[in-house]
């Protein structure tokens, strides 16, 4: 394994061990050689062997074993979880029965709790055997932080046995990478996903358009999985503008980041780390006069997806899954941008049929003008400078949210527009993004929440906390 391979990546990695039956071959590649092993019944692979390019071992029968005993010197482990990705059922999960998910009563993860002072864990695998898609093994650590391991490479040999290939390499540990741990059977709109508001605003000096300090990269590495983007055009012909200048807007300020630059930087996180999924709330910043050239947006938003649909979402549908939704952006419009034959015509993802200004409401999500998929409601009273009259508007959508077991898909903002006098996006985000977290911490809630975009998502100063606590909501799907 080369030497810069970060420490973190080694301690954890070179750490999984596993007991094989008498006889089985085990193959340890180096530089590119592989060194075939017979190993005696029981033993283990240590730690010096697993320090190498990759490992091939026939299928597991007996035990998977994770140590972390010396990830545990400088961590707090919690939690191990052991995901099957042919969604194998391994466990019950009856958190999914309300919401009449199919398979509901089936959950594809183990979960080993972690006891004080424990270093390492055990699980039996006969009932993985014949995996087509290997598993995902992650460790839940100093509270809510996640690193996983991903194997997804099964040989067929020449004599019709199947192997386990895993590869380590940076490309195969993420640290929070949380979605991981979640059964791929759990449903799009049964998630909890924290937002981040007009999110490519981290660059952007002007304090009235500032509503983020991290960048889209920095945002997706702390957990966040939904993304409110505006792009629109600011030329002075039609005929000069190409895909490179749509930039991504908030209100009149331009942020300096291009639609295909923030694109580009979240289908590589997904690549990357295919467990994921990214959700994208898509509009058409308001733009008036010569400079909308609303026909170029439309080509330009459908040939990015085009160019890159084999990591964007097809089709929204009542029963859309994480399976479904792996590695792959999930687009949401409230502009056309269908075929020049029919603007209103098919779309990635979906599309909503309207979006009302500074209100609650209840929209339609639509895979054609004409085609529904399901109903949405959504608090985005931005105008609400009255600091008890928004978090009722944000709190009714929550409880609203955690209630509803329908198909229904929730939005919340809880940002705040500015204003000349009195009104500020980064100190209503302190107050806000408190008054939420609390609400988190009282235990009230105990299912989804929806989309929740907020303001400085991650940002020290405005209640870290937030994130992980909206992260932690899906945890009642692990058994």
């Amino acid at each position: 394994m080369n030497a810069l391979l970060p420490t973190l990546l080694i301690l954890f990695l070179s750490l999984i061990s596993q007991s094989v039956a008498a006889a089985d071959s085990i193959y340890i590649c180096r530089n590119g050689i592989y060194e075939n092993r017979l190993l005696s019944a029981g033993l283990e692979l240590t730690a010096s062997d697993l320090v190498c390019d990759s490992v091939v071992f026939s299928r597991p029968t007996k035990q998977l074993k994770v140590d972390f005993a010396e990830f545990a010197q400088s961590h707090t482990v919690n939690t191990v979880f052991i995901m099957s990705n042919d969604e194998k059922k391994l466990a019950t999960n009856k958190a999914m029965a309300p919401y009449a998910a199919s398979s509901s009563t089936a959950s594809d993860i183990i979960r080993i709790d972690v006891a004080t002072g424990q270093r390492f864990v055990e699980t039996p695998l006969s009932i993985l055997t014949n995996l087509t898609n290997g598993l995902t093994i992650t460790l839940q650590y100093d509270g809510s932080k996640f690193l996983s391991m991903t194997d997804s490479t099964l040989i067929k040999t020449r004599q019709n046995n199947y192997v386990h290939r895993y590869t380590f390499s940076e490309a195969k540990a993420r640290q929070n990478n949380w979605l991981a741990t979640i059964p791929s059977k759990v449903r799009l709109n049964m998630l909890t996903l924290p937002g981040a508001h007009d999110a490519a605003t981290g660059s952007v000096t002007t304090g009235m358009a500032k509503t983020q300090s991290l960048s889209i990269g920095d945002q997706l590495a702390a957990g966040v999985r939904a993304f409110d983007l505006r792009p629109r055009y600011n030329a002075s012909s039609e005929a000069d503008i190409q895909l490179e200048n749509l930039e991504i807007y908030h209100g009149l300020i331009g942020t300096g980041v291009k639609w295909k630059d923030a694109m580009d930087v979240i289908i590589n996180y997904l690549k990357e780390n295919p467990t994921e999924t990214v959700f994208i709330n898509l509009q058409k910043e308001d733009a008036s006069g010569s400079n909308d050239y609303s026909s170029t947006w439309r080509t330009s938003i459908r040939s990015y997806l085009l160019a890159n649909k084999a990591h964007v979402l097809q089709k929204i549908t009542t029963t859309t899954s994480l399976s479904d939704c792996r590695g792959k952006v999930v687009v949401v419009s409230h502009n056309p941008y269908g075929p020049e034959s029919s603007y209103y015509g098919t779309v990635y993802g979906g599309l909503t049929a309207s979006w009302e200004d500074d209100a609650t409401f209840t929209t339609t999500i639509n895979y054609t003008n004409s085609t529904a998929i399901c109903q949405a409601t959504i608090t985005d009273n931005y105008n609400a400078t009255n600091t008890s009259t928004k978090q009722d508007y944000i709190r009714a959508n929550l409880d609203a949210a955690n209630s509803d077991k329908s198909t229904r898909w929730y939005y919340t903002f809880m940002n705040v527009a500015w204003k000349l006098f009195g009104s500020n996006p980064s100190t209503y985000a302190k107050t806000h993004n408190a008054y939420v977290h609390q609400l988190l911490q009282s235990a009230t809630y105990d299912s989804r929440l929806g989309f929740v975009f907020y303001d400085f998502c991650g940002a020290p100063d405005y209640t870290y906390d937030l994130l992980p606590a909206l992260i932690l909501q899906n945890h009642k799907y692990l058994y």
